[in-house]
């Protein structure tokens, strides 16, 4: 798995209080290889606002992240019993990429045996 970077933006505005300033949490999600079947992910978050995080909001990420534990969990255990060019899945979340990936692996088929060794 290369490195890879996902930035998810959020940007709220106080319809009650149109004029005033948007207030934008941004959480850079960094994923880098460790091993051949290990990654390791590097999250942060920043805010275009004070204050601290009730603790609600706080027990709420730990539980995503322990939802994030069982889904990659159950990846890796996917990845070991069909190996790392296993079959793909595809919902319709990932239709785009799925699509540019199966067009890409074609053009590499497709180009492989001109490509000069």
């Amino acid at each position: 798995m290369p490195p890879s970077l996902c930035v998810i933006v959020n940007t709220h505005i106080d319809l009650e209080h149109p004029d005033a300033p948007p207030r934008v949490l941004i959480s850079p999600f960094g994923i880098t290889p460790a091993t051949m079947n290990t990654t390791h992910q590097f999250v942060a978050t920043a805010t275009s606002y004070p204050g601290k995080q009730p603790q609600a909001a706080i027990d709420y990420v730990w539980r995503v992240f322990e939802q994030d534990n069982v889904a990659i969990s159950a990846i890796q255990t996917l990845f070991e019993e069909t190996g790392q060019y296993g079959p793909e899945y595809s919902v319709k979340a990932d239709a785009a990429a799925l699509r540019c990936r199966l067009r890409n692996a074609e053009l590499v088929e497709r180009e492989r045996p001109h490509a000069a060794v």
